[in-house]
């Protein structure tokens, strides 16, 4: 009986086991738009991409306005107002107590012991008539003068009364006139810069500023009024005269006054012999300037900022009465 249950239970058959379930891939539910299309569509979207690339590369490599460039932030350069055109004065300002105005009878003589003190030669009475009957040499030359601010305090006014104010003093002075480049013979200067004969101012076709006195007491050198005062001058000269250059004579021995002018942009075209007759030695070097946009730009804002103060000042009068 116990064979019978052993043999029984040896030829059971095995149990049956369910297969694995296989792995199922998953396609991608898209495949690219390339591999959907046949070859000569594929070729004729490669030949458009290339195309495309090909635009944007010359796009790119040519130069574009600045309208095209700011576009791109969507603001134009056209679309803003037009920005007025300024420049910085190249002029220090003047002190509160310098006033700059044109010479008169009663201050032509003023004028006249001022050159007499600084100036190495004495100029005849006939040079101070033509200052102011000729009416381009008088609206060439100009005079600073300082005046005192009287200034009282309440205490000082209640013990006395404050002193009038003392008459200006002239303490610069310019007298200029204009030339023809064929009047004015200039030597030529050499490599060394001396002279190597007579010429003109070939190379200035229009009018010439020729500056015959410039002054200052040497009190008043460091405020910058002998700059000033050309600077005024050039400008009237190149308004109303056209002048294109701006030339003088100065002593072989003035070296100050020769680092002045080279200070403002003036050049040495060489060196004059016997042009002061008077003086030992008697030579003269001769400096030029070209007369620019610049010193228009600077007589125009001159202008403007007299007429502006004219205004103000004409307006406080009238709010006064």
């Amino acid at each position: 009986m116990l064979q019978t249950s052993i043999s029984t239970w040896l030829q059971k058959p095995k149990a049956v086991r369910e297969p694995a379930p296989e792995t199922v891939q998953l396609e991608p539910q898209q495949k690219k738009r390339k591999q959907d299309l046949d070859a000569s569509t594929a070729a004729a979207v490669d030949a458009q991409a290339r195309h495309e690339e090909d635009a944007k590369d010359k796009v790119s490599r040519s130069p574009r306005s600045p309208c095209a460039k700011a576009k791109e932030t969507k603001t134009c350069a056209t679309a803003l107002p037009p920005q007025p055109f300024a420049t910085k004065s190249r002029l220090r300002p003047l002190p509160p107590n310098v006033d700059i105005t044109h010479l008169d009878a009663s201050t032509l003589h003023s004028f006249r012991r001022l050159n007499s003190l600084l100036l190495e030669i004495p100029y005849p009475p006939k040079f101070y008539d033509e200052t102011l009957s000729d009416p381009v040499v008088h609206s060439l030359s100009l005079a600073a003068f300082w005046r005192d601010n009287v200034s009282a305090s309440p205490a000082t006014t209640t013990t006395r009364t404050a002193a009038p104010p003392r008459k200006p003093i002239l303490i610069a002075g310019i007298r200029c006139r204009v030339l023809t480049p064929s009047y004015l013979p200039l030597p030529s200067a050499n490599g060394d810069g001396s002279a190597g004969g007579s010429t003109t101012l070939s190379s200035s076709r229009g009018p010439i500023l020729y500056i015959a006195t410039l002054a200052t007491l040497s009190p008043y050198r460091a405020l910058g009024l002998a700059t000033h005062l050309l600077a005024r001058v050039t400008g009237t000269a190149a308004r109303e005269h056209g002048v294109q250059a701006v030339v003088a004579h100065v002593w072989e021995r003035n070296e100050e006054g020769l680092d002045w002018y080279k200070a403002r942009g003036f050049e040495v075209l060489g060196k004059e012999e016997e042009y002061y007759r008077k003086l030992r030695p008697m030579g003269a070097w001769v400096v030029r300037r070209r007369v620019g946009v610049a010193d228009l730009l600077e007589d125009g804002q001159r202008r403007e900022g007299e007429q502006e103060r004219e205004k103000m000042g004409g307006d406080q009068d009238d709010a006064v009465e």
